[in-house]
């Protein structure tokens, strides 16, 4: 069974045990996968059953935190509100206590998302929440972090799925830590092997072209993306994005000029041939040991000729 279909078994299965863990290394394809799942959700008229809220937890450092950016997002999602309206009344509240009494002042000084739980705001067995960026979080206290992520299965009864390259998360020098928590959170670990071809014919097929014609060009170019992709060794399927997007300058350029469009795609391979070989300098691969334009044109005439 694939990484796809298991998300979706662990979404759909009535008893929730713990939760769910997505693995694999940075730039696979792991938020990738679970964005398009979200969608697939919320387009399929059919079935209006689960609600994604969908959070970071980059640069979260604390539980309390943690918690409130749960309940702006499920705000977000259910009513088109959060950070922009916190703010709001948050803006609101200080003009007025500008204008109160000391006494006053001190009912106001109450944070506003402790007033409500995320559940409140979207319904437990419908609601799956997705924590994004596990191993960036900057909270200390791992084990309390995995406690409120337990309270969110176990009390509230709600779905969580973890996403995190497991292999980068850092532990105290405790003697409890992250591994040996995790089994009392986690019931089940999915490995995502990624099917670069298919995730990169996603990506072409979806882009939003500013300069008309770009989307059909990469349409054109596309196995050989896949085959520069190969080559560089990199299983960062985020670096084939900026590629795409920052080529489309010089395609949008090349546009504007009479210059024959036959050798664009050779200047495509180049461009992600170098960009691949900047970005990942330390990688041994094929690429990595190109020195010059000139080794990725004979690479590209061998290929493509």
């Amino acid at each position: 069974m694939d990484a796809k279909q298991e998300i979706i078994d662990y979404i759909e299965t009535k008893e929730i045990p713990g939760a769910l863990l997505l693995t694999g290394e940075w730039g696979c394809g792991k938020t990738y996968l679970i964005k398009e799942i979200a969608n697939e959700y919320k387009e399929n008229k059919e079935n209006k059953e689960f609600v994604f809220v969908i959070v970071s937890l980059f640069g979260v450092e604390s539980v309390s935190e943690l918690q409130e950016t749960v309940k702006k997002a499920a705000l977000q999602t259910r009513c088109n509100v959060g950070e922009k309206a916190s703010k709001l009344l948050e803006t609101g509240i200080k003009v007025v206590k500008q204008v109160l009494p000391e006494q006053a002042k001190q009912l106001l000084s109450v944070n506003l998302f402790d007033a409500f739980d995320v559940e409140s705001v979207i319904d437990a067995d419908k609601l799956v929440l997705v924590f994004d960026d596990l191993e960036r979080c900057s909270c200390q206290d791992k084990i309390a972090l995995l406690g409120c992520l337990n309270d969110y299965v176990e009390n509230k009864k709600i779905r969580v799925i973890l996403v995190a390259d497991e292999t980068k998360i850092e532990t105290s020098n405790d003697d409890k830590t992250y591994h040996d928590y995790k089994e009392k959170v986690i019931c089940r670990t999915i490995k995502l092997e990624s099917n670069f071809e298919a995730i990169i014919k996603s990506l072409i097929q979806q882009y939003k072209e500013t300069t008309g014609g770009y989307s059909s060009f990469l349409s054109q170019n596309i196995n050989m993306l896949y085959r520069v992709f190969s080559e560089s060794g990199s299983s960062n399927i985020r670096l084939m994005k900026y590629i795409i997007a920052d080529f489309e300058r010089i395609y949008t350029e090349w546009e504007k000029t009479t210059i024959s469009k036959d050798n664009m795609p050779f200047v495509l391979y180049t461009f992600a041939a170098n960009y691949f070989k900047n970005r990942l300098p330390k990688v041994r691969t094929p690429l990595s040991k190109i020195t010059s334009t000139g080794e990725i044109e004979q690479r590209f005439r061998l290929n493509w000729a």
